[in-house]
């Protein structure tokens, strides 16, 4: 008995491992350590402190880290061509060498850095993080391609189940009605023999495939949809990331504590995660249930993030505590938005390239709202001051330090809104039809899970 006992322990525990909950799981755990680039309002303030910086400076250095937190595309080709572990271990590797090289640096146990030189590894430690995203992204995406949008919230114990259900169902009959129910299709000998000849690159890009196929990396890109989606990520995430960016000074310029300020950085995180989990699961259901397109609630992101900046731009007590929950949590909505919109459109064959296309408009939108606007009016109302304090750089005290900064990032954020709103228009007959359709048709589900599905009724799956 008890060697029984163990033996279905073991198995149990093997099934697990190798299902594709897990890999859910697993993601989860490893993106807890990745949340590196959300807490550069806090470390931004020592560097500033520290070299004496500007604010038109430190917004430079905050290009540099949603530059690199938003370049993957060459994490995406590695994806295409290699495990999933290269892609870890070189994330790990720029992480480590990133941020360590800017600890010595900061403690002095190593030359001052010179500022182009700071300015790269800024954006070597935050880059790690695009090869982790890639690689947990890709990876759950393609196991879960007909529930995309609420996959990080669906962890809830599908493997004991599945694992009762396994057993119940591992009978050799079960097996053979399935295989006559759904004959395997086998290629014939002249179906074999003949290549499959492709038409010319070039000619192909302009002959583009209907929403929700397969595109190629170049019909992605040369496409309205895509470059819809361009202009709002450049316009409304890159003032998002802007925003949170110079979260740490504005509340220093406004009189809130480093105890106060440590707090604004944690709950936007926080709440970052929960935008992230509930689009998801709000998106999808207006999707499926109502055949409402996804960037609607996209656009609604973006709305929900521009209140936030208003609360700064025109600030009264406690306000910054709001805007911290509100950009938070609308900076999250936005992230698996953009990803489930790309995916939905031009197909799952090269995602890993193209949604790291689609947000690489974040970072080039948050260098001109960042740097040539927050930072150059911050120094020009620090200027009119004159108040150059050493150790702290040019400092700016006063609600009209961003005020009119951060009022045009909440016009940019409302602009990014109004072209997801001509988005949503535009596919509103494609998500009327079942968007997943494909997929539901070509995903192998194991038996045992289709036992499961008929058991939770998540799944119409004929006998």
């Amino acid at each position: 008995m008890g060697n029984k006992g163990g033996s279905e322990a073991w198995a149990f525990i093997k099934q697990v491992v190798a299902g594709r909950w897990f890999s859910v799981f697993a993601g989860l755990i490893m993106m807890i350590g990745n949340g590196t680039t959300y807490v550069f309002p806090t470390y931004s303030k020592v560097i500033k402190t520290q070299f004496d910086y500007s604010q038109t400076q430190i917004n430079t250095l905050g290009f540099a880290k949603d530059l690199g937190s938003n370049i993957g595309i060459i994490a995406g080709l590695l994806a295409e061509v290699t495990p999933t572990w290269v892609l870890f271990i070189i994330g790990a590797f720029q992480n480590f060498t990133g941020f360590f090289l800017i600890w010595l640096s900061i403690t002095a146990r190593i030359a001052k850095p010179k500022f182009w030189q700071m300015f790269i590894l800024v954006c070597l430690g935050t880059n790690s993080s695009n090869w982790a995203n890639t690689a947990i992204m890709v990876t759950s995406v393609r196991n879960f391609p007909d529930r995309r949008g609420i996959i990080l919230g669906l962890l809830k114990g599908e493997e004991l189940l599945l694992y009762k259900l396994n057993k119940q169902t591992a009978a050799p009959s079960v097996a053979l009605s399935m295989l006559h129910q759904n004959p395997p299709t086998l290629p014939t000998s002249a179906d074999s023999e003949i290549p499959e000849i492709s038409p010319s690159c070039c000619p192909n890009i302009w002959n583009k495939p209907e929403r929700g196929e397969d595109f190629t990396i170049l019909q992605a890109v040369f496409s309205k949809d895509m470059a819809l989606i361009c202009l709002a990520t450049f316009s409304g995430c890159g003032s998002s990331l802007a925003a949170i960016d110079n979260l740490g000074q504005v509340g220093e310029s406004l009189g809130y504590s480093q105890r106060a300020i440590g707090i604004l950085v944690s709950w936007v995180s926080i709440f970052n995660f929960f935008g992230r989990v509930f689009s998801g699961f709000i998106s999808e259901t207006l999707m499926t249930k109502y055949k409402l397109p996804r960037p609607l609630t996209f656009a609604f992101a973006f709305l929900i993030t521009c209140v936030g900046q208003l609360f700064i731009a025109y600030p009264f007590p406690g306000s910054l505590y709001l805007a911290a929950i509100i950009i938070g949590f609308g900076f999250g909505a936005q992230n698996p938005m953009l990803f489930a919109v790309i995916s939905e459109m031009f197909g799952l064959k090269r995602y890993s390239t193209l949604f790291n296309c689609g947000q690489l408009a974040a970072p080039f939108g948050s260098y001109i709202l960042n740097v040539d606007v927050v930072g150059k009016l911050y120094d020009m109302e620090a200027l009119r001051e004159r108040k150059q304090i050493a150790g702290k750089g040019l400092t700016c005290t006063g609600a009209h330090c961003f005020g009119g900064s951060f009022t045009v990032l909440a016009a940019a954020t409302l602009f990014g809104a109004v072209v997801m709103f001509v988005l949503a228009y535009r596919t509103r007959e494609f998500y009327k039809r079942d968007v997943y359709k494909n997929f539901n048709e070509e995903i192998w589900i194991p038996q045992t899970e289709m036992e499961f599905y008929r058991l939770d009724n998540k799944k119409n799956i004929e006998d």
